[in-house]
Parts: structure tokens; C-alpha cells; sequence
């Protein structure tokens, strides 16, 4: 696949999702400058529609394909489809465009959703039957430090990972069950960020930090994250 340059110093043209979680989001940014962005729900069968919406909300940011110089999704974890399909989709967009991908785990952009947050994150998920997705983060400066590998675990494990990594008073974003909630705090201070799912602004947030930072891919070697096999 021939990736088509952009100028030293031209601002990078974005467009992002993620379909992991029961409600996605699609963005459109030049630099870190969001211009448009999309919520929708993703159901079976998505596929279909993701890249209209995806054109929609081009002509909404009035930036045409021609001029986009990178696609970014999220890889998971989440529902089984929602990860295969976002992926699948970028990697069309990517060699369709000859633009590099940006994979973004669901989970750290659950973690740059939360704002202005100065303790620890704790991003989780439902991964039903009992367990959550999780991986815990630091902020250090303008960025998050990940502490955890991406877990999938039972709410009380997910407590004691907490208590060895010595992490006290906590943000949980995401996800948040009342039971994790519970056993969560009775040992610290626990709030929640008010927000359940990934926004357009922590897609282009993370998009833009990768892609300065050089970690960027291709339709060939962007991989998912599941944790779990489906059923």
C-alpha cells in the first residue's frame, strides 16, 4: 500500500471512531482542532452505515476525503462486532485513501474521555457475565501513564489489583457497576466521570498524541484487542 504524504508541519486531517461499546462515536479534526463529531448507536449490522455516517460528518467538517491524512479507530476491547467491524472499516478507509491507522484501545480512550482529572483512572467496561474490561492510569504532565496491562476480571480482583498497586483516592470512567463501586469504596474516595462511553474530543485527543509521537500503523498490522473469546 503507497501511503500519500503530507507536508512537514501541515496539520494532520483525522478522522476517528469507535464502535466497541453499545454507543459509538465518529470524529473529524484538523490538528486537535474538533470539527465535527457523531454518536450513534452500534448495533449488529453496522457496518452497512458506518461509512455514510463517516461521509456525513465530512461534509459536516466540509473537509473532503482527498484531504484526510489519517484514519484512527478503536481496537477493544468490547463487543465482539463492534471491534471487528470499526477495524475493518479503517483498514478499508486506509488502503482506499493510502493513509496510515492509528489504533487506539478503547480503554485509554475511555481514560482521556475523563476532564481535568488529577488522581488515578480507573477505565472499565462490561464484559458481561460478571467480569469487566479494566486498566488502570496515572496523569503525568499532558499525558496518562497506563499502570495495568488491559484486564478482564471479576470486580473483587479488579479491587485487589487496585490495592497492590497502592492506588488511593480514584476516578472510575466507563462502565461503572454498583458492585465495583461498592468494594471500591470501602477502602478510598471513588467518583465517576459522569460519562459511560468514548467522546469525539478523547478520539482526536489520543489520535493526535499517537500520531506526534509516531505510533501510527497500517491496514495490515493494525490488530484488536478482545481478551476474551466471543460467545
Amino acid at each position: 500500500m503507497s501511503v500519500k504524504e503530507h507536508g512537514e508541519g501541515a496539520m494532520p486531517v483525522i478522522v476517528a471512531w469507535d464502535t466497541c461499546m453499545i454507543r459509538g462515536v465518529i470524529a473529524i479534526a484538523r490538528g486537535r482542532q474538533l470539527l465535527a463529531e457523531t454518536y450513534f448507536e452500534a448495533a449488529k449490522g453496522h457496518s452497512g452505515w458506518l461509512m455514510p455516517e463517516m461521509d456525513e460528518a465530512l461534509v459536516t467538517a466540509r473537509v473532503s476525503r482527498a484531504e484526510v491524512t489519517h484514519v484512527a479507530c478503536g481496537t477493544g476491547p468490547g463487543t465482539f462486532t463492534g471491534v471487528k467491524v470499526g477495524i475493518a472499516c479503517a483498514k478499508a478507509v486506509s488502503m482506499g485513501l493510502g493513509v496510515p491507522v492509528v489504533g487506539m484501545p478503547t480503554l485509554d480512550l475511555l481514560a482521556h474521555a475523563a476532564p481535568g482529572i488529577d488522581r488515578d483512572i480507573l477505565a472499565v467496561m462490561d464484559a458481561r457475565r460478571g467480569q469487566l474490561y479494566a486498566a488502570a492510569f496515572r496523569p503525568t504532565d499532558e499525558t496518562l501513564e497506563r499502570l495495568t496491562d488491559y484486564m478482564c476480571v471479576e470486580p473483587s480482583s479488579l479491587c485487589c489489583v487496585a490495592a497492590e498497586l497502592d492506588i488511593g483516592d480514584l476516578v472510575v470512567a466507563g462502565e461503572a457497576t454498583v458492585e465495583l463501586m461498592d468494594l471500591l469504596g470501602k477502602t478510598r474516595h471513588v467518583v465517576t466521570t459522569g460519562g459511560d462511553y468514548p467522546t469525539g474530543g478523547a478520539l482526536i485527543k489520543l489520535a493526535s498524541d499517537m500520531i506526534e509521537s509516531g505510533d501510527v500503523s497500517d491496514a495490515v498490522s493494525v490488530a484488536a484487542i478482545y481478551l476474551k473469546k466471543p460467545v
